[in-house]
């Protein structure tokens, strides 16, 4: 069940140099709802969570955040409300995987702040989620590509946000972790009414795990809706330029490049 407004785009508009990646796009999402971003490479979708997460400006247009405009939000409150995961995560200093997921608490915190019991209580907690227990005093330069992405999202469930932005949450990470994280995003949204839009690349984690998706076109154009109403063999062929066919598993479409 969705509730109140948690993003909005008016006339938004992106460019990458002189390429067109979006353009006029009205986009609601609420909570309660679980986004797919699905498009080729280059198509913008990274761009895109960038932007709503106010990290780069809009080439054109407006991003709202709960009815209000970004633009006025301090960084610190965008925050406490929006945790965002990059795609690629490189870590400029050497230290153990407690210290670095509990940087997710950094928002929390006052200057000069130091943890508290809680905060460290939280990030733990976030790592038994990832299935990092016993990991707090690792050094994060001994993790395999896998383990550091699973760090890298236990730091951002640490810094519990009602509005998750997930850059391929999956990458480096095997069939058993990626559907458990993703079905604990189902949960969550479900159960907790918070928001998920994630950038993916595997039309079928979409279809199986998220109930809306933004397609973005080579050429600028977007479609969003709901899953079973986007998610057609005819959309997905003018999506990647490639034949694709469908399998009803009884429980979820499978899609099948041709």
């Amino acid at each position: 069940m969705t509730g109140k407004m948690a993003l909005q785009t008016s006339d938004l508009r992106l460019l990458a140099g002189n390429k067109l990646l979006c353009q006029q796009l009205d986009w609601q999402v609420h909570a309660g709802e679980y986004w797919a971003i699905l498009g080729l490479n280059g198509t913008g979708k990274t761009t895109l969570l960038h932007t709503l997460a106010g990290l780069r400006q809009p080439d054109q247009g407006t991003v709202y955040l709960q009815q209000t405009n970004l633009a006025q939000y301090a960084r610190r409150e965008v925050a406490r409300t929006i945790g965002l995961l990059l795609q690629e995560n490189h870590e400029p200093f050497p230290g153990t995987v407690l210290e670095h997921v509990l940087i997710g608490r950094h928002p929390h915190l006052h200057n000069w702040q130091w943890e508290t019991p809680g905060d460290i209580q939280l990030a733990r907690h976030a790592m038994d989620i990832m299935d990092l227990a016993g990991y707090e005093t690792r050094n994060i330069t001994s993790l395999s590509g896998g383990e550091r992405q699973r760090m890298a999202i236990a730091t951002v469930l640490a810094q519990q946000p009602n509005i998750f932005l997930l850059d391929e949450p999956v990458n480096h990470l095997d069939w058993h972790h990626q559907h458990q994280l993703l079905q604990y995003f189902s949960d969550v949204v479900k159960q907790q009414n918070k928001t998920v839009v994630m950038a993916v690349h595997d039309v079928n984690l979409a279809a199986r795990y998220c109930d809306h998706v933004l397609m973005m076109f080579v050429d600028g154009q977007t479609l969003a809706g709901p899953v079973d109403e986007l998610l057609t063999t005819d959309n997905l062929n003018r999506l990647y330029g490639h034949d694709v066919s469908c399998i009803n598993t009884g429980q979820h479409n499978l899609f099948i490049p041709l």
